[in-house]
């Protein structure tokens, strides 16, 4: 596998040599990309027993917009206040959503949701209720949605971190294989537009093998684009890896 990388990262002139692999190997080198392309998520994921930094910032910047409304929580109940209609409100962070709705239950279908209901807070998953939590256990009792001061944030977000610091191993399990599923499918199609883009008149099994390996600059460049939070190093990535299949399959038509 090494020397597959290698040449994928410096040499592409030899990822042509690769084409009689079989489809398990080529198969098992293309998992190995996409657990690279995780690597970045698991090493900021595990810094944090909770919300990560970024999550934190995104509610303390939109909290006002996202969760200022008329509800307050009395005697361990979410209470609209006044004769306003009832409000959903809530903000996706990520892979992660957190909401308020005081009557019905959770309508979300996917990911993760941390969702102020009418009676308690509760952590779903993919739609699935996980764990339930009291307002009182939270410390939220007789806590104003309407007010938007820092104490109040730090109050709202306290309690959300609770939640996901008990769930962590749960949390960090779906959004990796989320993550996994999302990098498998996103490598996948450019090894697939690669193979369909490239003219040289080369049966489509063994020129879909070199593609994984040529893709291997295009992981590379991705796994920096996260470390970095540069988009343009992906589409750097993009050209780079057009031009190693070029030069992948001119050689392969020489053998």
């Amino acid at each position: 596998m090494y020397q597959r990388f290698r040449a994928g990262l410096v040499n592409p002139r030899m990822l042509a040599e690769y084409f009689k692999d079989s489809w398990l190997k080529v198969l098992t080198y293309f998992f190995l990309l996409v657990i690279l392309l995780l690597v970045p998520f698991l090493l900021v994921e595990l810094q944090f027993e909770g919300l990560r930094g970024d999550q934190i910032n995104a509610i303390r910047n939109n909290y006002q917009e996202a969760f200022v409304v008329p509800y307050e929580i009395k005697e361990g109940k979410l209470t609209l206040i006044g004769e306003t209609d009832v409000l959903d409100r809530g903000l996706s962070v990520d892979m992660v959503t957190v909401s308020i709705k005081s009557r019905g239950t959770s309508l979300l279908s996917g990911e993760i949701e941390i969702f102020f209901g009418e009676d308690s807070v509760s952590y779903f998953v993919s739609g699935f209720r996980q764990k339930t939590y009291s307002y009182d256990l939270l410390n939220l009792e007789g806590f104003s949605f309407q007010n938007y001061g820092s104490l109040d944030q730090e109050k709202f977000i306290k309690a959300v971190n609770y939640v996901v610091k008990d769930n962590k191993a749960l949390h960090v399990g779906v959004q990796t294989g989320l993550y996994f599923l999302g990098n498998a499918i996103e490598l996948g199609l450019m090894v697939l537009l690669a193979t369909l883009l490239s003219k040289q008149g080369i049966p489509f099994g063994p020129k879909m093998k070199i593609a994984v390996y040529a893709s291997t600059i295009y992981a590379i460049t991705g796994f920096f684009g996260i470390v970095f939070a540069l988009q343009i190093i992906q589409y750097i990535g993009i050209a780079l890896l057009a031009f190693y299949m070029h030069r992948a399959l001119s050689q392969f038509v020489v053998l």
